[in-house]
């Protein structure tokens, strides 16, 4: 995000410690302690001083917190079940069941309405929208604090009958009226069970439909949630169903989607909250834990002189309440400053607070409730400041909507149901051992990683499973015969892991040598005239795996080595994978790691393989930002940095990415508006920053290919001509100077063109599977699919030999404009891969080589057996016509003509 480069904050305690002296809005403070820095559990200190001149006096109390300790948490606690419920903060200290308090503040308002802008506790959003006038500070799941405005929230909800649920401007447990009142005419509106009852949607003109959820999934922005419908849609209020929501929709589009919603369909929701603070930068975090309060007090290291969006008056002296964080958000401060006791604790104004939150480390601090509701509570002394005084001599300590708490973690474990796992098999027959593991107090999933000297003969069913328990079983596929060995290791965050050893024998079974026929050549049929479907995981099939999501943008590349399909799985820029799938089973056997990926729009966009090897590319969204291609030497192995340069083209980079040759001598493609782009790899390395720029032209002129995306895939030729293929635009051949050349036949690739071209040969044919759309309307992109096209005699070929699939992928709208394709051309057998994200992935082949047969004379005991004939594609034929077959009875197998 920034930012101004401070002190580390354990030098600025160390120097608040030792210093005579603070200044503050540039007048000069004694500082007398009062208690001296103690500790409170592992990460968090606490102290007490009075700081006074002959003007003002204040009692100051406050804590600095660790935030990289794996063992503590900063904690949104609500004050009840209910968004009107209210509790002190010594109370809601009391109620948390999950982790042991250390530190707690008051956070929003006592106001006995709603809590004080932005909340979400424990991942579960409470009360949300952009016009209700509050700063927040927002936790994401890894502990990262933010604090700023809330600028918006954007919602995306999947098609239903073909409309999608669309706004910049949703809201959170809000009324419509009040959202009509911030010039929001496209609403949706979620309602959850802390809102109460029902939902306030009776007469306001829109449509409201209960939402059970799928998966377990909570109302958590920045993730994508699963919900099932569950009631017919309402234009009254409707009853907030226990542990599921409501979701209201009004306006031209928004209403006729929520109105079209049919019990029992299926809907995937987006939330996406952008944190804006004074200086305009914006953030979008997941947010773990939100609270609002009144003003940003300190920006970037700079004290606000004044506060847009302030609700509440803070330019007087009071008691007050804040929190803030150092410059790399590794350290959190709370601060509670005393009042109303005059010539002793006389408060301060928001000019003072957040000179005093700089003087403590902080680059950015907001202010929350202040006066009576100041309250600072710590696990060794209850409630410690007056807030007799700051309640103005009430006596009581006030009930407030919410507070923030730093707790520390129960510690997370993992077991497991054995420490080692023995194997002995025969001529490489497969063996399988199921383990179980189990994990308590678990802050992520249990990962599980194969790694050895022998890793490539053993299997894990799955490399992930739940915080709870589950069951992982372990194949030994030897690929060699003797003994091999290798070991699973078991992690979980801040976990410590746990390591089973694995071995395996594998003996050849000795047998008679018996006679056999002299070999026959394969025959090869190059004439490929249909594809048979592998696999298939996409909306159309309703087939699901672990590596694929469909009705969402995360599955957004393909590249295939070795057997193995490699696929980018991206949900958002904290959440990228790029998966190791069995090509031909469609089966997820691991992924690669990722861990040293982290720059870029998205850390990991695009994938390739070259030279057997993977490379991937992160997104560079603008013209000076940093494109990175990393490369991996195998599945287990640290990625490195192949290539990092801001010179990619003068505009944006990593949609897609392309290759060809070898790590000998090969290149790396992109395209982007009217250019293509290429950086050169000389003996594993690419020899220089700045890569070679190829204008397209088409009789002299500039001929744009993409119209400023850089979605778009580069097919290389043996001559050195290329394609290029992207949204719209039907796959084009240039020269290798970048001169026009030629266009495949829209009848044969289809009106709606994809993002890529795969060319190969078989025998003495050539092929061409071409990225296209089944459904051809403008706006949809809907029904991803490839066409094969016989180009042996040109690529000007009118018709296609097929689409695959034939009924598309699925009908959500590809608004990424990406497709992938691969293909492959083995022994006996054409593969081609189709990738196209928010729809799915398949796998097809066709059977090119069958392998000669020599007649065996027929025993007695197979002169019963049915007869059955296969073509030379290897598929059971019944009633064979015209061509060649193959006539199989018992041990009796023939070659016959059919005329």
């Amino acid at each position: 995000m920034k930012k101004i480069l401070l002190a580390l904050i354990a030098g600025v305690v160390s120097l608040a410690v030792s210093a005579e002296t603070w200044t503050l809005q540039g007048s000069t403070y004694t500082v007398e302690e009062r208690v001296a820095t103690t500790s409170l559990g592992s990460a968090t200190s606490y102290r007490v001083v009075r700081v006074y001149n002959s003007s003002r006096s204040m009692m100051i109390f406050y804590t600095i917190t660790d935030l990289t300790n794996p063992n503590i948490a900063i904690k949104a606690v609500s004050g009840g079940s209910k968004l009107t419920s209210r509790a002190t903060v010594a109370t809601m200290a009391g109620n948390i069941s999950d982790a042991t308090p250390i530190v707690g503040i008051n956070g929003g308002f006592f106001s006995t309405t709603t809590p004080g802008g932005y909340t979400v506790i424990d991942a579960e959003a409470r009360k949300g929208f952009s016009g209700d006038g509050y700063y927040s500070i927002v936790m994401d799941r890894k502990n990262v604090p933010y604090i700023g405005y809330l600028n918006k929230i954007d919602c995306w909800c999947s098609s239903v009958n073909g409309i999608e649920g669309w706004t910049d401007g949703a809201a959170i447990n809000s009324t419509p009226s009040y959202v009509s009142s911030c010039g929001i005419g496209e609403m949706l509106i979620f309602y959850t069970p802390e809102y109460g009852s029902t939902s306030a949607t009776s007469g306001t003109g829109g449509y409201a439909v209960q939402l059970t959820p799928v998966d377990g999934a909570t109302l958590t922005p920045g993730e994508y949630m699963k919900y099932k419908v569950a009631s017919a849609p309402s234009s009254g209020n409707v009853t907030i169903p226990s542990g599921g929501i409501v979701l209201y929709g009004k306006g031209t589009q928004n209403g006729a989607y929520v109105k079209g919603m049919s019990v029992g369909q299926e809907i995937t929701v987006y939330l996406k909250n952008y944190i804006k603070d004074n200086n305009g930068v914006i953030e979008n975090p997941i947010a773990e834990q939100a609270l609002g309060g009144s003003a940003m007090i300190l920006c970037d290291g700079v004290t606000m002189s004044s506060y847009p969006n302030t609700l509440g008056d803070i330019s007087y002296a009071a008691p007050r309440t804040a929190v803030g964080y150092n410059a790399d958000k590794t350290k959190l401060v709370m601060v509670v400053v005393d009042g109303r006791n005059s010539g002793w604790a006389d408060g301060c104004n928001g000019k003072i607070l957040g000179d005093i939150m700089k003087t403590l480390g902080c680059s950015d601090a907001m202010n929350f409730d202040g006066g009576g509701s100041s309250t600072f509570w710590t696990c060794k002394g209850g409630v410690v400041n007056d807030t007799y005084n700051n309640n103005n001599k009430s006596g009581q300590i006030r009930s407030v909507a919410d507070g923030l708490f730093i707790v520390e973690l129960p510690t997370p474990t993992i077991s497991t149901s054995a420490s080692s796992l023995s194997f002995s098999t025969t001529d490489s027959e497969l063996v399988t051992k199921t383990i179980t593991v189990s994990g308590s107090n678990l802050r992520g999933n249990i990962k599980l990683a194969l790694s050895g000297t022998n890793a490539d003969c053993f299997k894990l069913s799955s490399t992930s499973i739940a915080t709870t328990s589950g069951s992982i079983t372990v194949t030994y596929a030897p690929k060699s015969f003797g003994s091999h060995s290798a070991k699973v290791t078991i992690s979980s965050d801040a976990a410590t892991s746990l390591t089973i050893n694995l071995s395996g024998s594998n003996e050849e079974e000795v047998e008679e040598p018996t006679p056999n026929p002299e070999p026959v050549e394969p025959e090869t049929n190059d004439n490929i005239t249909s594809l048979t479907e592998v696999w298939n995981y996409s909306q159309v099939s309703n087939k699901t795996a672990d590596w694929v999501s469909y009705g969402t943008q995360v599955n957004n590349d393909i590249a295939v080595a070795n057997g193995k399909l490699y696929a980018v799985y991206r949900v958002d820029n904290s959440n990228n994978q790029i998966y190791v799938v069995d090509a031909y089973t469609g089966e997820k056997i691991g992924q690669l790691d990722v861990t040293p990926c982290t720059s870029g729009t998205h850390l990991i966009s695009a994938v390739e393989t070259i030279g057997g090897k993977v490379i991937a590319c992160n997104l560079a969204a603008g013209a000076s930002s940093v494109l990175d291609v990393y490369i991996w030497d195998n599945d287990n192995a640290t990625p490195t940095k192949l290539l990092s340069t801001t010179e990619h083209g003068g505009g944006r980079a990593g949609d897609a990415m392309s290759v060809s040759g070898d790590l000998t001598n090969g290149k790396i493609w992109f395209c982007y508006d009217s250019s293509v782009f290429y950086y050169t790899i000389k003996n594993g390395a690419v020899t220089s920053t700045t890569p070679t720029v190829i204008g397209l032209t088409k009789d002299g002129a500039a001929y744009v290919v993409s119209s400023g995306s850089a979605a778009s895939n580069i097919t290389v030729e043996s001559d050195g001509s290329f394609w290029v293929s992207s949204k719209d635009y039907v796959a084009t051949h240039f020269s290798s100077t970048g001169a026009y050349i030629e266009t495949m036949d829209v009848n044969a690739v289809g009106n709606k063109q994809g993002a890529d071209v795969k060319i190969f040969t078989l025998g003495n044919k050539k092929y061409a599977a071409v990225a296209t759309y089944k459904n051809t309307s403008n706006t949809t992109l809907a029904d991803g699919a490839f066409s094969l096209i016989n180009v042996t005699s040109g690529y000007n070929a009118s018709s296609a030999i097929g689409t695959y699939p034939s009924a598309g992928l699925g009908g959500t709208r590809n608004t990424s404009f990406r497709t992938s394709l691969c293909a492959e051309v083995t022994e006996s057998d054409v593969y081609v891969w189709v990738n196209v994200p928010f729809q799915g992935v398949a796998c097809y082949k066709f059977k090119h080589t069958t392998v000669g047969v020599e007649d065996i004379v027929t025993t007695e005991e197979d002169a019963n057996v049915p007869v059955e004939y296969y073509n030379l594609q290897g598929i059971k034929v019944e009633n064979p016509e015209a061509g060649i077959f193959i006539k199989v009875q018992g041990r009796n197998v023939t070659k016959v003509y059919v005329k």
